[in-house]
Order: structure tokens, then C-alpha cells, then sequence
């Protein structure tokens, strides 16, 4: 019989919340509840940090927040490449495609933004385009050269580099010219025509090209 009310005594001591508590101190209607229900309205009380409203990003950092700020920074970087390629007389997209460090920037801006039409794609590298027109002419267009060189316009003959004529690249390492086919290419043949550099460290090549 004594260590029966000893047990009763220890689980009365272990279930009741509070090691203070006693019967003088209760003073509230939850001492008048079961234990039972003190204990299921516990449980299903929710988390007091939860219910604490979410400050909105765009109010904890003030102002007009992050989304106005990151719209304002996109208009003016695009109004600023617009402006600069008025100055120049050309296109946004020619002015972009003229500088190609700036133009690796913006796509690489797009792409950390997952704008559609920034995927990342293989980048063309150093290529020559020449076409050959019915009036006479050669237009050239060669990229990935050195920047304000001196370079040699040829054909290849049987693998062998013919220099034609001089050309001059532009800062960006660009040629874009068109010129009158020289007189010393083969008439009514397909030649390949080649750009190299004076030191011969570097050779673009063309595809080859109808003559007329």
C-alpha cells in the first residue's frame, strides 16, 4: 500500500507542468481543466514565431524596395548602350556586336537572370565570311583578330597562302570591307580566301567562294 501512493505521488509530480506549481497558486480557469485537455491545447497551439507576420523584402530594405530598384538599374543600362550607339551612328545591336566584351556582359546578365532568349549557346569564335557579288566585288567580314593590326587579305592556292592586299583590323579585332576581286584570282572558280597576321601566328579561312 506505501509504495502504491509513493507511485501515485511521483506521477502526479512528473505530469504536472511547473515544479512551483501548487494548489494555493492556481488562480486561472486552466487549473479547473483536465490535465488531459491542458495537454492537447498545448500541442495544437501554434508556434508563437510563426505567427509573427512576414516582413515583405521590398519593406525591410526600405524604399521602394529591391524589385524598383533592380527595374530603374535595367532601363538604365539599356537607355546608356542606346545612347552610345546614337553617338556612333549605329545600332544598339551593331554597337553590341562591335564590342564584344560589353555584348559578353549583357548576355551573361540575362542569363544569371534567366531572361528567355539568354541561353547560354557555343560561342562562334574567330571566323572569316567573304561572298562574292555579281558586280565585281568581295565583301568581307572577318573576327577575332588582333586589335588595330596590320593584317594580309590572300587565297590559298594548292594550301599555300598568295597575299592579295593589306588590311587594316579595328580595336575589336573586326575587319569589314568590301573591295573589287583582284585581278590575279582565277575567273568563273571556287578559291578559299584567308586573312592572316603579319607575324603568320594567326590564319582565318573562308569557305569556299564562287567567282563570276
Amino acid at each position: 500500500m506505501k509504495n502504491l501512493l509513493i507511485l501515485s505521488l511521483s506521477a502526479s509530480v512528473v505530469l504536472l507542468p511547473g515544479a512551483a506549481f501548487s494548489q494555493s497558486a492556481c488562480q486561472t480557469r486552466a487549473c479547473e481543466m483536465p490535465l488531459e485537455v491542458l495537454v492537447a491545447q498545448n500541442e495544437a497551439a501554434p508556434d508563437a514565431a510563426a505567427q509573427e507576420p512576414a516582413v515583405p523584402a521590398e519593406d525591410a530594405e526600405g524604399g521602394d524596395g529591391w524589385l524598383d530598384r533592380a527595374r530603374r538599374a535595367v532601363g538604365e543600362a539599356g537607355r546608356e548602350i542606346g545612347e552610345a550607339a546614337t553617338a556612333t551612328g549605329r545600332s544598339a545591336s551593331e554597337y553590341l556586336s562591335d564590342n564584344p566584351d560589353l555584348n559578353r556582359e549583357v548576355i551573361e546578365f540575362g542569363q544569371n537572370l534567366g531572361v528567355p532568349g539568354f541561353e547560354a549557346s557555343p560561342a562562334r569564335g574567330s571566323v572569316l565570311d567573304v561572298t562574292a557579288t555579281t558586280d565585281g566585288e568581295l565583301q568581307i567580314v572577318a573576327a577575332g583578330l588582333p586589335g588595330s593590326q596590320e593584317v594580309r587579305l590572300g587565297w590559298l592556292e594548292d594550301g599555300r597562302f598568295v597575299e592579295l592586299q593589306k588590311l587594316s583590323s579595328d580595336d575589336n579585332g573586326r575587319v569589314e570591307t568590301a573591295i573589287a576581286i583582284p585581278a590575279a584570282l582565277p575567273d568563273n572558280e571556287e578559291v578559299r580566301l584567308a586573312i592572316e597576321t603579319t607575324d603568320q601566328r594567326l590564319r582565318l579561312a573562308s569557305d569556299l567562294v564562287k567567282l563570276p
